[in-house]
């Protein structure tokens, strides 16, 4: 079978939440992929097909040589996307969302991340 995706897909995964537009529940767990294009999430849940998102991505703690405790200097980005797919996986459902105006000043953690996987 032919390789129909654009970017290659990477399972490194940060903790991700994706937020309904119309204020639902949020969504939450870890990245099954992740691309330039997008990611898909393993969830109980699901989300209307089509609807607009807020995904906000969080990532480790930034240190220096010291360990730190505090999950507040753990960074995190959003990015607005589009439920692309929902696919049954077993008793879960696969949310796969397209990103919407990915760039490197509004995103420099999640490009550089994606960038890695790409390489």
């Amino acid at each position: 079978m032919k390789e129909r995706r654009k970017f290659r897909r990477e399972s490194l995964a940060p903790y991700t939440e994706i937020f309904p537009a119309d204020g639902g529940e949020p969504v939450g767990g870890y990245p099954i992929d992740m691309s330039r294009g997008g990611l898909a999430l393993e969830t109980e849940t699901s989300l209307p097909l089509g609807s607009n998102v807020t995904v906000a991505v969080h990532f480790d703690p930034v240190v220096d040589d010291e360990q730190s405790e505090d999950a507040g200097d753990a960074p995190v980005e959003f990015i607005q996307a589009t439920v692309k797919r929902i696919a049954p996986a077993g008793k879960l459902n696969k949310i796969s969302v397209e990103f919407i105006g990915l760039s490197e000043t509004e995103h420099p953690i999640l490009v550089g991340v994606l960038s890695f996987i790409d390489s």
